[in-house]
């Protein structure tokens, strides 16, 4: 009998931020409401169950840094991967003596070259880039 394999299913984005969130936000519940009852778990030596649920919240705020922190790299990466898709003359600051037209004319303070078509950049108008613009 020959069985034929499916493709992969893509991975499931989740909320990660919120879901980590949710469970410590458990973990102090947990901790709260066995507070009052220090007493009694401390007597028949089951004050695990109280610091249990206080490292469980301590090691979920540790979670949501960590899911915070890896959310915002993965869109950092995403929009770094979409410009470097758009091309490296997708926009301003793609490169030193690349501001079109267009660009320095948005800009009063601009030196704009004397010749050119609008969207042409310096250097297809044969001009060399003049002094930056933090001068």
């Amino acid at each position: 009998m020959k069985t034929t394999k499916l493709p992969s299913a893509p991975p499931m984005e989740a909320n990660d931020v919120a879901i980590v969130t949710g469970g410590t936000v458990v973990w102090l519940v947990g901790f709260v409401v066995l507070l009052p009852f220090h007493g009694w778990l401390a007597h028949h030596g089951d004050t695990k169950w109280l610091w249990t649920c206080l490292a469980g919240f301590g090691l979920g705020l540790i979670g949501i840094w960590y899911c915070r922190a890896r959310r915002d790299a993965i869109r950092r990466s995403q929009a770094e991967a979409q410009a470097a898709a758009a091309g490296p003359s997708a926009g301003p600051g793609a490169g030193p003596g690349t501001d079109t037209v267009a660009d320095m004319a948005a800009d009063p303070g601009a030196d704009a070259p004397a010749t050119g078509q609008p969207g042409q950049t310096q250097a297809e108008a044969g001009h060399a880039p003049g002094p930056s613009r933090a001068e």
